[in-house]
């Protein structure tokens, strides 16, 4: 049973992975410039999507846990996939720690009064944040490839 459930696995947590990083990168092109285009700006949206992390980047987010998880512990013995899942659940793990950061430094612009400081925090952390949304389509990238090769397991004998 677990042989038969490593594929459909990686292919899911791909999906989930390709949804939040198409948002992702979404939200970097349109949203996110949009949003730090000024104090008020940001002001007004922070005010009206309280609730949008909670109905859509939470559960996603924890479909991607829960399927990655699976994915490493169904394909652990299979030496063609093991080190491409885990280079994505590294590179999750790293994802998914920075973007707290990020998160929080978005509440930190809110105080900045000053329109010259203002933009030049937001430029700044628009151009740091550019990596996250790169390392996610990596990461989609690596999982095609990890279903592409045949599940090859290792009997132990």
């Amino acid at each position: 049973m677990k042989a038969k459930l490593a594929t459909p696995l990686l292919i899911a947590c791909a999906l989930f992975l390709a949804i939040g990083n198409g948002t992702g990168l979404y939200e970097h092109m349109f949203a996110i410039p949009a949003m730090l285009s000024s104090p008020d700006a940001l002001h007004n949206v922070i005010n009206s999507n309280q609730g949008q992390p909670t109905r859509f980047w939470i559960p996603l987010h924890a479909l991607i846990l829960i399927t990655l998880i699976l994915s490493l512990i169904f394909n652990w013995k299979d030496p063609n996939r093991k080190r491409l899942v885990l280079m994505v659940s590294i590179s999750y793990l790293y994802i998914s720690i920075v973007s707290i950061f990020f998160a929080k430094q978005l509440f930190a612009f809110e105080d900045i009064a000053d329109v010259q400081e203002f933009a030049r925090q937001t430029s700044r952390w628009i151009a740091l944040s550019w990596h996250r949304p790169m390392m996610g389509l990596a990461s989609v990238v690596l999982l095609m490839v990890a279903i592409s090769r045949s599940s090859t397991r290792v009997v132990s004998q």
